[in-house]
């Protein structure tokens, strides 16, 4: 017979019955344990999957850490993951001072030459960092296995290409640029074709040209470096012109002599020579003149066809522009000839001779010439007073005629340029004078009566 009391028990809670001395305190037991144990196991798996999302994620941290490393010596670069490319629209509006010489000859239209010695102004600078370039690539190559097959392998290889390829433009000899090129180019062979359609490369950094990702535009300048380099032998010896001199006669008597260097900048020096022959700078005056930085600028026309408009003196345009060939070989210090920048190209008349040595040494000028002999001769003209008058958009024009009464070109360049490259000089022609030219002249022309009055009062008293 069931009691009150039985039913009772068999009704409560398991938690109760845990206490009574039914068999059912023995399945309330049971299901304790059980729960204790899932619990446990719960537990467990939670400590280990944390312990597993900690070891990933120190993992990934060591992987970004050992590419930093190699990052960290890649120039201008916006992340991690891509490096960095020239922006087009930054070259033309000359907004960077060094861009890569590959980036230059793989661009249909800017193809030029700013390396030698290297990327880096200094050729002991461009050695230093060359050499730190090659210790990161071989850590790297050393740590392979920290990346495995995915996206954590595609970041390592883009690192190492990228580093090959900065080492090639700041190596100087030869040997060591086909190297580390032929390395750059079957890293991006491997990587285009086995990421290359990943979205972890879909960055296009120019507007200009959409279908390329900064893949693309490696693999197009490290071609175009390898092409170049194999097709031109020049290793860091610096070798000026043996069979070719030029003599710029000043017209106050002094004479300079210039050497040559055509193993650098043969369409530069081209240029140069063809005007000079054809008699382009004889009778024209050096139209600006810059104590401060020593340096005198010369190549207008328009001072020897209009001796008496000096407001229009270096306003010429000669209808196309010059391409770089700038070296760390041939900085502008004392004595170089080098080409007046429009930008990043070269301005296809105007010339400057630096008579000092500038505080910093820079290599973002094409230096085509040194003058070797008379650089003195230049020297009692750096203290030429110069307008300041308003309106003048020239303020330092000299106030009286520096000319150069003639250029003599004997010999020929030992390393001739491309024959392909013929511009086409246009016929210049300013035009009547404009009202600001008409005011400079007329401000010029009351400056010049007040000092003939203050010195005709002077000599009378």
């Amino acid at each position: 017979m069931t009691t009150n009391n039985d039913a009772d028990a068999k009704n409560a809670p398991w938690w109760e019955r845990l206490t009574d001395s039914s068999t059912d305190a023995d399945s309330g037991r049971r299901t304790m344990k059980l729960l204790m144990i899932l619990a446990v196991v719960i537990l467990i798996g939670v400590s280990v999957w944390n312990f597993m999302k900690s070891s990933d994620a120190s993992a990934e941290n060591q992987r970004a850490e050992i590419l930093e490393e190699g990052l960290l010596l890649l120039p201008d670069r916006p992340d991690m993951n891509y490096g960095s490319i020239p922006d087009i629209t930054s070259i033309m509006m000359g907004q960077r001072a060094t861009v890569s010489s590959a980036f230059l000859r793989s661009r249909p239209g800017l193809v030029g030459r700013d390396s030698v010695a290297g990327n880096r102004q200094d050729p002991e600078a461009a050695k230093a960092y060359k050499e730190a370039v090659e210790v990161a690539i071989q850590d790297l190559k050393d740590k392979k296995s920290e990346f495995p097959e995915g996206p954590w392998e595609a970041r390592y290889l883009h690192t190492l290409q990228q580093l090959h390829f900065f080492a090639a433009l700041n190596s100087s000899k030869q040997e060591d640029r086909l190297s580390h090129l032929n390395a750059q180019i079957a890293i991006l062979d491997d990587l285009k074709s086995r990421y290359g359609k990943e979205g972890l490369f879909s960055l296009k950094p120019i507007p200009a040209e959409p279908e390329k990702t900064v893949l693309d535009f490696y693999y197009d300048a490290g071609t175009a470096e390898l092409a170049f380099w194999k097709a031109n032998h020049v290793d860091g010896a610096l070798k000026p012109d043996q069979n070719l001199k030029i003599v710029i006669e000043l017209e106050n008597g002094k004479v300079l002599e210039l050497e040559t260097f055509s193993q650098i900048a043969p369409v530069t020096l081209a240029n140069f020579l063809n005007l000079a022959k054809q008699g382009m700078f004889d009778g024209t005056a050096f139209f600006k003149v810059d104590a401060d930085a020593g340096t005198f600028v010369g190549g207008s026309p328009y001072s020897r066809l209009y001796p008496d408009r000096k407001f229009i003196w270096g306003l010429e345009s000669p209808g196309y522009v010059l391409p770089m060939e700038t070296s760390a070989l041939l900085p502008t210090d004392r004595g170089a000839v080098s080409v007046v920048r429009t930008g990043i190209p070269g301005h296809g008349l105007f010339f400057k001779i630096h008579t000092v040595d500038a505080d910093v040494s820079s290599s973002v000028e094409t230096v085509f010439a040194k003058v070797t002999k008379g650089l003195d001769g230049l020297a009692e003209w750096l203290t030429t007073e110069v307008h300041d008058e308003a309106g003048l958009t020239n303020d330092k024009l000299p106030r009286v005629r520096l000319g150069i009464k003639k250029i003599t070109v004997t010999g020929t360049m030992d390393h001739p340029s491309d024959d392909s490259w013929k511009p086409k000089l246009l016929e210049m022609n300013p035009g009547p004078e404009t009202a600001a030219e008409k005011a400079f002249m007329e401000k010029l022309k009351a400056v010049k009566e007040n000092k003939d009055k203050d010195d005709s009062t002077e000599s009378g008293k």
